[in-house]
């Protein structure tokens, strides 16, 4: 192109008088290269023409805005979000009475964001800092963020609860009783028993105020040979 071809944006402060010259150009695009020349005249005189100059422009990088928690439980956490750049993200959250750290991959190259942290305990303090990348594998990170769980108010759910039985060898007339099973969320654990078919549980055994989600107690007050009802117990 000829040199006044070349030029399609003029900028700057024609009617300014100085020896010291700043001009900003907006409103550029990203990672593109631009030619340039810059032009001065005083009063009297030519104007000053410089030589014909380039600059690129930096590539945009992620962009993170508009962090919310939309909804959180007892145990999962709902977080929306929005990127100036199509992005996958990994979103890492910590524990804060634990220290364990877990992550979640969200795949999907987007620029509105919805996630959920689940299996959640309830009652808990934790932190999340958002990596959102975008598809040349440039990272942005958001701020930690800092949020509770509810508490809940259902006791915990007992499932897959297991019995079994043996022999204590060089013991006569000794039984070592395992009952093992699991709660949808941590809780205590203790055994209460009867002797009989009845429903009477009068015995029980030490309560492990241990809040977890398996569960085992292993006991010899169980007598070999006689039928009980057994219940397993566990709180919050």
């Amino acid at each position: 192109l000829g040199a006044e071809n070349r030029y399609t944006i003029n900028a700057g402060f024609p009617d300014d008088e100085t020896t010291e010259h700043t001009v900003t150009l907006s409103n550029l695009e990203p990672d593109t290269t631009y030619h340039f020349q810059t032009r001065s005249q005083g009063r009297l005189g030519p104007v000053a023409i410089s030589e014909d100059s380039t600059f690129t422009t930096l590539k945009l990088t992620p962009e993170i805005v508009d962090v919310k928690f939309r909804e959180i439980t007892e145990g999962t956490a709902t977080l929306v979000w929005e990127t100036n750049l199509p992005t996958k993200n990994i979103l890492a959250y910590t524990n804060a009475q634990t220290g364990e750290e877990e992550k979640v991959e969200d795949q999907s190259f987007l620029k509105n964001h919805e996630v959920s942290l689940k299996n959640l305990t309830s009652a808990t303090s934790y932190s999340v800092r958002i990596q959102s990348i975008d598809e040349e594998g440039n990272s942005s990170f958001s701020q930690y963020l800092p949020f509770s769980t509810n508490i809940s108010t259902e006791p915990p759910k007992i499932f897959q609860l297991r019995i079994s039985t043996a022999l204590i060898p060089d013991r006569v007339e000794t039984v070592q009783t395992i009952i093992s099973w699991k709660t949808d969320k941590p809780s205590s654990s203790r055994v209460l028993f009867g002797e009989g078919s009845s429903k009477k549980l009068g015995q029980n055994t030490p309560l492990d105020p241990t809040l977890s989600r398996d569960h085992i107690i292993i006991t010899t007050l169980l007598k070999p040979g006689t039928v009980y009802q057994i219940q397993a117990e566990s709180s919050d």
